[in-house]
């Protein structure tokens, strides 16, 4: 009954239209992580109750009175100019509608009286609980589903992993500045501390290793700035210590990775137990747990006595669509067993079940295992740097992803291919460069810059960087926690997302950027600096 009473009390200090855009701000945010629908709907009524609340000289007036708004608006202006040059107007048009968010949250947020911090924090905070509901969601899929994932990063196709992870990233922040930097409320400081813990433990839990790089690099640019700001032993401490022990563990890990059993090849042994001829691959360097694929092979041995144990033959597929007699030279390796009659025997009824699930590694049958992440992520620059195609290995094709894309850039620098040919244009150059990439896999940059240097060329790029830091240094939000965490936030997950190309992710960053930078006397702009 109490709770009730203030949530009655709390929309009665605020008039009806604004209580009107306030809910359905939170039913946005609801529908973030869980519902394309939901947003969409959302992202109809604000607009729908813009219009029916009339008054539109006073909104426009308050609209063209703030600069800022009008120059992050550009953008998806920018956009529109980039459809005049495109031959595909059909997919421009798509790429458009994907970017209104663009428009329609600072045009919004610009134009109506501002919500006040007590609307503002119980937005924020919802957005918390509705992203900590989706990581018991998600976790729970992942601890309790009998479904064989390869990668644990697939575990969702409605929200990207990465994508995920940076909505984690933010709230860790939210969560840290009301617990203890806005508010300070000594009896929540408990359970805020877990809450962070948690999320903490997601990000490596879904292993997003963008969403770790963020929420590290942010962390350790705040910690910076309180060393220099209160020249605190600990905190200088801290802005050395976090660095170090991340070049220490990466150290370690590619020391291990590369720590393989020493062979001399001249003497290999001929043939296995029965007689048979072993292949001894040589050339191939290629490694599983320090042990060499290429060697102690006998294909005669290693099909007819894989076909006798198991339901899936020698010559198809795994479970997850692989060759399985490749899943099976690889998972007898890293168990530093011989492709043979003996190493198939030595599998045990899990290793089968294991490797026709695509399980290639043992290692990888501990799918929470963090450090999995890093070895397969080594795991991969090894075999590109060995001539290996990077084809379906997340990390490494990205090189032949953008090298692809600055071939592209090179020959339409100033203005780009157009907000509709990017994708076309993108097929086209793969080809003409003779990619190793397999077609499935010739997809986007995967970093959003590189993106609209493309579509919009580099003066395109330059300005929407512009439109972008603008209003953040304009309106002086860098003496501020949270604006300046989803500032950073957002251009580091530039880096290596296209975080514009889908409608999840760009509402995100329209809503918050809107509300946190741009959204004039948001409650906020007269505050002290509150790191």
């Amino acid at each position: 009954m109490i709770f009730l009473e203030k949530i009655k009390d709390f929309f009665k200090t605020h008039n009806r239209v604004s209580n009107t855009y306030f809910v359905i701000i939170l039913i946005l945010i609801a529908s973030i992580p869980f519902s394309k629908f939901g947003i969409s709907v959302s992202e109809f009524l604000l607009p729908a109750v813009w219009i029916i609340t009339l008054n539109f000289k006073e909104k426009f007036k308050t609209l063209f009175s703030n600069k800022v708004a009008l120059i992050f608006i550009s953008i998806f202006i920018l956009y529109c100019i980039g459809l005049i040059y495109s031959t595909d107007l059909t997919q421009g048009l798509k790429k458009v509608k994907i970017k209104l968010p663009l428009l329609l949250f600072p045009f919004i947020f610009a134009s109506i009286p501002s919500f006040s911090k007590q609307q503002i924090k119980v937005i924020l905070l919802f957005l918390v609980f509705i992203i900590f509901a989706k990581t018991i969601q998600t976790t729970s899929i992942i601890f309790f589903s009998d479904n064989p994932y390869d990668d644990i990063r697939k575990i969702s196709t409605k929200l990207s992993h990465i994508r995920f992870s940076i909505f984690i990233v933010f709230s860790i922040f939210v969560v840290i500045y009301y617990a203890f930097i806005k508010e300070k409320l000594t009896k929540y400081k408990i359970i805020a501390s877990v809450l962070i813990a948690w999320f903490i433990l997601s990000l490596f839990i879904i292993q997003s290793i963008t969403g770790i790089i963020i929420f590290f690099t942010v962390s350790y640019v705040f910690i910076f700035y309180l060393s220099i700001k209160n020249k605190k032993n600990i905190f200088i401490s801290l802005s050395i210590l976090l660095p170090v022990s991340i070049i220490i563990y990466l150290f370690f890990s590619i020391t291990n990775f590369y720590d393989t059993e020493t062979y001399n090849f001249a003497s290999l042994e001929k043939q296995t137990i029965n007689g048979n001829e072993y292949l001894h691959d040589t050339i191939n360097q290629t490694i599983e747990n320090g042990h060499f694929v290429g060697l102690y092979f006998c294909r005669k041995e290693l099909k007819n006595n894989w076909n006798s144990v198991s339901k899936i033959k020698y010559d198809s597929f795994d479970n997850i669509g692989h060759e399985i007699k490749y899943t099976l030279i690889r998972y007898l390796t890293s168990k530093g067993y011989r492709k043979d009659s003996i190493g198939v025997y030595q599998l045990n009824s899990q290793d089968i079940s294991n490797i026709e699930n695509g399980i290639a590694n043992c290692r990888f049958y501990n799918k929470y295992n963090f450090n999995n992440r890093i070895y397969k992520i080594i795991w991969q620059f090894d075999i590109y740097q060995k001539g290996g195609n990077p084809s379906g290995h997340s990390v490494t094709q990205r090189f032949e992803f953008l090298k692809t894309a600055f071939n592209l850039i090179k020959d339409n620098a100033i203005f780009g291919v157009g907000t509709g040919d990017i994708n076309k244009k993108l097929i086209a150059q793969y080809e003409k460069d003779k990619s190793v990439l397999l077609p499935k896999f010739r997809i986007g940059t995967h970093n959003q810059y590189v993106t609209i240097a493309i579509s919009l060329g580099i003066i395109g790029l330059l300005w929407i960087v512009f439109a972008i830091t603008y209003p953040f240094f304009k309106n002086k939000k860098y003496k501020q926690m949270l604006p300046s965490a989803l500032f950073l936030i957002s251009l580091i997950s530039m880096l290596n997302e296209d975080t514009w190309e889908t409608q999840i992710s760009v509402t995100f960053f329209a809503l918050f950027y809107a509300l946190l930078i741009i959204g004039k006397n948001n409650g906020n702009n007269n505050e002290k600096n509150n790191f």
